[in-house]
């Protein structure tokens, strides 16, 4: 009997952030589309397969219950040859598993001659789940890494902000205190003064890119009483930068 199919994984990481842990990992809320394939005999035989959740995955539940009674097909002739018969969602060894049964019928009942090798479908049989997981947020400034705490912020083309502590990382918001190496760009930048003032740092909203969860948005604030020409806040977003 052929192992649980593909996971139609889609994370569709709707990403209900919440509360970060004690261990530094944001619990985000996802739907994981799971999609199960079968083998089966005769007449009223009945087929199980098993897909286990993420190791992560806290607090599963059916997002949506599967229908009573839905079709199976098979993967050869289209023809009807099960139908669903139970599912359950337990858990074993601190792992979520669900677990789905079928049971041949329909045409295999009243067509029997023609599935005397039996019947295979094709992953056409869907449940739908809804977990809170533990994931890591990076930073990715500078382009081709995934920075972790990072001692330094890279942003635009050429802006750089030094991070001397992070005070918190891993949650809705990071915080941390760095230096932001003004440059008053007089007579031109090449050229300019450049003058160091103490800073505030903020990194929030992790959005998922390409599996990773990601920080998008950079800020920081100018602290004490020096304040640079362009002002004592600043900002920079990397929404629309997946590379």
């Amino acid at each position: 009997m052929r192992t649980a199919l593909t996971t139609a994984a889609s994370a569709a990481a709707a990403a209900v952030l919440l509360t970060p842990s004690p261990v530094e990992a944001l619990r985000i809320s996802e739907n994981t589309r799971l999609a199960f394939a079968f083998d089966g005999a005769g007449c009223g035989t009945t087929s199980s397969q098993t897909i286990a959740l993420p190791s992560r995955a806290r607090g599963a539940r059916f997002a949506k219950k599967p229908r009573a009674g839905a079709p199976v097909y098979d993967r050869n002739s289209d023809a009807i040859v099960a139908r669903l018969y139970d599912y359950k969602l337990t858990r074993r060894g601190g792992r979520y598993r669900v677990t789905v049964t079928v049971q041949a019928s329909d045409d295999v009942c009243t067509s029997p001659q023609e599935f005397t090798d039996g019947w295979e479908s094709d992953g056409d049989l869907t449940v739908s789940l809804r977990y809170l997981r533990r994931v890591r947020v990076v930073f990715t400034g500078n382009p081709g890494q995934l920075q972790y705490r990072p001692r330094t912020l890279y942003f635009g083309a050429a802006g750089y902000l030094p991070v001397r502590r992070w005070s918190s990382w891993n949650g809705r918001v990071a915080r941390g205190r760095g230096v932001f190496p003004f440059n008053d760009c007089n007579p031109y930048c090449a050229a300019g003064k450049v003058t160091r003032y103490p800073v505030s740092v903020r990194l929030s909203r992790p959005r998922l890119c390409n599996g990773r969860y990601r920080y998008s948005i950079l800020s920081w604030r100018v602290i004490g009483p020096r304040v640079p020409a362009g002002g004592r806040s600043y900002r920079h977003s990397f929404a629309g930068y997946c590379p």
